[in-house]
């Protein structure tokens, strides 16, 4: 990926070398905590938590190529909002399996949810409302 492309997305953004270990714990953390769960429970009786589990997991490896990878941040709003609420169904689900769980690693998941969502989903649906208008601009100013 372009450099310019992120930073002119993301001003004030940490270096890139950041997300390699911050996403590697991250999805350490979600996979031992499905790992407790299917312990717990098992496969069978798990299957639904562990569904949707897969789901937002599904959802989440799709956000960056969709937003980053197309340089189409409105792809990137639509995956975003199922992928929100997959992760709080995620979180429910693996509440009533173990709340152990949930509490051992609940302290990661507000920060997660509440500090990489909502500005990944404003920046998706700014660069959608935005996109429109740069192409006027381009059209009127003859920089197409």
């Amino acid at each position: 990926m372009r450099a310019g492309f992120r930073h002119r997305l993301l001003p004030g953004n940490p270096p890139s070398w950041v997300f390699g270990p911050v996403w590697t714990v991250l999805y350490l953390m979600m996979a031992i905590a499905a790992w407790i769960v299917w312990r717990q429970r098992g496969f069978k009786e798990a299957a639904g938590a562990l569904g949707i589990f897969a789901l937002q997991l599904a959802l989440n490896a799709a956000w960056s190529p969709l937003f980053f990878g197309l340089r189409n941040p409105l792809a990137g709003l639509v995956d975003i909002i199922p992928l929100w609420a997959a992760i709080m169904a995620t979180i429910v689900s693996f509440w009533k399996i173990s709340r152990s769980v949930v509490e051992s690693f609940g302290m990661h998941v507000p920060p997660a949810v509440g500090g990489l969502l909502p500005p990944n989903a404003a920046l998706s649906g700014a660069g959608a409302r935005r996109r429109p208008l740069q192409r006027l601009v381009r059209r009127q100013t003859g920089h197409i």
